[in-house]
């Protein structure tokens, strides 16, 4: 974990009522700038830049949360799309580390970079600023979800949490990190990611999934360690999943799309208890 880019150590000076304070060096959650910019051609196969996105993300898997990102924001429709991603990893900044992926999209990819001129900068709690409607976020919903599946005991359930904590390495260290985790219906764990940002562990999640040729992730469960947010249950949609965990609680407009869309969606889910706000027919036993 020394060399681990996800957490780095600081000194802290830590303070009790009944004892004298002490300085120790604690583990911090690494939170870094991350610029991502677009390469495409116009009409007449002319080659343009278009600076995307900036988003405040932990250090790895920055391929993963590229390609997750731009799927999950409408900017490709495939991992196809995608001809190349190239890394300047030479900070113009000492403090603040940042980095820039180069993204080139294939000839046959038409990219308006005017629909995606709006201050697109996403921070470690929000990555849908900026956006122009709703009604943009829901239009890129595009799985039909078979009713039925994917299936899952409700004994099964209760074991996520526990599963996703035994596999969150930089939260045991920093506790200050957030998991999103992939299982199939025998509850076997296929992919876990860590971010700062809950909507970039996703966006990780999303771009795993891409690169194995595994989407849309209609069998597949997604289980988050926060709340549920309409942005996260929208990405998670997008990628085509059938049932999605949060250890904590949903919004409104998160349950009204989970239910739109044939998404079993599951809140408050504990190692006894949960709650299932839309299509609880997946849910057996």
């Amino acid at each position: 974990m020394e060399n681990n880019p996800a957490a780095s150590k600081r000194n802290v000076v830590f303070y009790r009522n009944t004892e004298k304070a002490r300085e120790y060096k604690d583990y911090l959650t690494s939170e870094e700038p991350l610029a991502i910019v677009i390469s495409y051609y116009d009409n007449s196969k002319t080659l343009h830049n278009f600076p995307l996105s900036i988003t405040m993300r932990t250090p790895g898997n920055d391929e993963e949360l590229c390609r997750g990102f731009l799927l999950s924001e409408g900017i490709i429709d495939s991992n196809e799309q995608i001809k190349s991603i190239s890394v300047k990893t030479d900070s113009e900044n000492s403090l603040l580390k940042d980095q820039s992926l180069r993204v080139t999209l294939k000839e046959n990819c038409f990219f308006q970079p005017e629909k995606f001129s709006r201050n697109f900068y996403s921070s470690s709690s929000c990555g849908v600023c900026g956006k122009n409607s709703i009604d943009q976020l829901e239009r890129q919903i595009k799985t039909i979800l078979p009713e039925a599946r994917p299936q899952i005991s409700r004994e099964k359930v209760f074991s996520i949490n526990q599963i996703m904590k035994k596999e969150q390495r930089t939260f045991h260290k920093t506790g200050g990190i957030h998991g999103t985790a992939v299982f199939n219906e025998k509850l076997e764990l296929e992919c876990i990611m860590e971010d700062v940002g809950r909507h970039n562990a996703m966006d990780k999640v999303i771009g795993n999934l891409m690169i194995e040729d595994m989407l849309p992730a209609k069998n597949k469960i997604v289980s988050v360690s926060g709340r549920a947010g309409f942005e996260l249950v929208q990405k998670a949609l997008i990628a085509g999943f059938g049932i999605m965990t949060a250890v904590g609680a949903p919004s409104d407009l998160a349950v009204d799309l989970a239910h739109t869309y044939g998404m079993t969606l599951i809140g408050f889910l504990k190692d006894d208890q949960f709650n299932v706000y839309s299509h609880p027919q997946r849910i057996v036993g």
